[in-house]
């Protein structure tokens, strides 16, 4: 039998939803039994990584432990996280785990980086305030083939409001765009190329933005290596 793939989930579990929506969905098949078997624990009561951060809360890390551990007992193949700031503990994480973990970010940065559209482009990083704090990205990019660009803290203030309201509404086509909209307006006059959905509420917004900016989605970017990962071809 073979193995499923373990989705450590719940952080959001819209996001959660969409990685597998998009695993389905670009899975090449021609009969339902030639999808990957895919194992979801989605915990959403995983604590909160924007308050362990800012020392407002506890650690999450005991509850990601223990959400792999669960998914390594039914024999999991390899582990993937639909979370961007999660991974500020994939590390320590993947230290407690006898599984593979594959991570989101540094799938991201290799999609982008060798992605001959952005070479030598300035791409604008969309994320949790977390995420942008933390310099996950930043780091890999620092002697990338792009350049990566990190919005100001009043700009941040406005893509925190959009994933706030994501995570907290079913309708996304409700949600105001129009700061984000004149946010990326004014970084395509300044040269960007395109935007990174460095959280994984963001790509959830990606059909209802208007901007003509490149969208690269993570999400959909380990959907497709999951897939490739499991020797399927992509739709």
């Amino acid at each position: 039998m073979e193995k499923p793939v373990g989705i450590i989930g719940g952080m959001g579990p819209f996001a959660t939803s969409d990685l597998f929506n998009k695993i389905i969905h670009h899975t090449n098949t021609k009969k339902e039994q030639d999808h990957i078997p895919v194992i979801i624990y989605n915990h959403p009561q995983i604590p909160s990584r924007a308050d362990a951060i800012f020392g407002e809360g506890p650690s999450p890390i005991k509850d990601l432990i223990a959400t792999g551990k669960k998914l390594e007992l039914v024999g999991t193949d390899f582990l993937v996280m639909p979370c961007h700031t999660a991974h500020l503990w994939f590390d320590e994480l993947q230290s407690n785990l006898n599984t593979r973990m594959i991570s989101l970010i540094e799938n991201t940065f290799r999609v982008v980086n060798n992605d001959p559209t952005f070479f030598k482009e300035k791409i604008l990083l969309l994320s949790s305030r977390m995420t942008l704090k933390s310099g996950l990205y930043r780091e890999l990019f620092e002697n990338a083939n792009v350049m990566l660009v990190e919005p100001s803290e009043a700009e941040q203030d406005v893509i925190t409001e959009v994933i706030q309201h994501v995570k907290e509404k079913q309708d996304v086509s409700s949600i105001s765009l129009d700061k984000l909209e004149d946010l990326l307006h004014h970084y395509q006059l300044q040269g960007v190329k395109g935007i990174i959905g460095a959280c994984t509420e963001i790509p959830l917004i990606f059909p209802y933005l208007k901007t003509s900016l490149s969208k690269i989605d993570p999400t959909l970017e380990l959907a497709k290596r999951v897939i490739r990962e499991k020797k399927r071809e992509l739709l």
